[in-house]
């Protein structure tokens, strides 16, 4: 797998969409690639903190309509 498939395949991945041949790809590639493990961390994480906004931008509006 190349650095720009297993690119193609961070959000699925994220998203647990992956079939069991494209994870077992996606996983063996991460091992030996350190510039796509870093990738996959930054989209990890911005999909993170875009959960936590969207939380809490529930929250607030809840309590506005309150």
């Amino acid at each position: 797998m190349t650095c720009r498939e297993a690119e193609r395949l961070v959000t699925p991945y994220i998203q647990d969409k992956l079939s069991g041949d494209e994870l077992e790809a996606f996983l063996e590639h991460l091992e030996h690639c350190r510039n796509c493990q870093e990738e996959l961390e930054i989209y990890f994480m911005v999909d993170v903190g875009l959960k936590q906004l969207d939380k809490i931008g529930r929250a607030v509006q809840q309590e506005c309509r309150d």
